[in-house]
């Protein structure tokens, strides 16, 4: 069984934002502002934690015991999605895996601005006087689909140095 397969499959559902899946217990899937429980899959916790291991190991990633939080970046089918796994030592009720899909080329600036107030001609002013934007919050709180948005609206024939520990906006065409 190819459990990021079974993951990924579950995104066809277009309103589906992210699956969480809590040590072989249950999956979470999260709809807009809508969590949603599914039944536990059958799979040994033994044999899931392995395939983590896999998983990272061919993305290159580092997930062991003395390193068990990892994350990445993964493409699959023209679709991007931004995984974490953290394993047993950290999470004692079991293994978890996060796997979010980014919804780059669906989101434009104006679906940004309309929610603050702000006209998306004052970002995009302030890109090409070449004044430097930071864009911060908490976790979830859609930074990185802000700075796709930002970056197809105005920035395709620029220089951008993104800083982020893991990368998740992958290059735009």
């Amino acid at each position: 069984m190819n459990f990021i397969k079974l993951l990924t499959d579950r995104f066809d559902d277009s309103h589906l934002d992210e699956v969480l899946l809590n040590g072989g217990r249950g999956i979470v899937e999260l709809r807009g502002q809508t969590f949603i429980c599914k039944p536990p899959l059958k799979i040994e916790l033994a044999d899931l934690e392995h395939r983590m291991h896999e998983f990272a190991y061919i993305q290159g990633v580092r997930l062991d015991a003395l390193w068990p939080s990892a994350g990445g970046y993964y493409s699959e089918n023209n679709r991007c999605y931004r995984w974490h796994f953290m394993l047993r030592k950290v999470c004692p009720s079991g293994p978890l895996i996060s796997l979010r899909r980014h919804r780059l080329s669906s989101l434009f600036l104006d679906d940004f601005c309309s929610l603050s107030g702000e006209t998306p001609e004052r970002l995009i002013i302030a890109i090409e006087s070449k004044r430097p934007v930071f864009i911060f919050g908490r976790t979830g709180s859609g930074k990185t689909s802000f700075l796709s948005a930002l970056l197809q609206a105005c920035c395709l024939q620029e220089r951008v140095a993104i800083i982020e520990s893991i990368p998740e906006v992958p290059p735009l065409s």
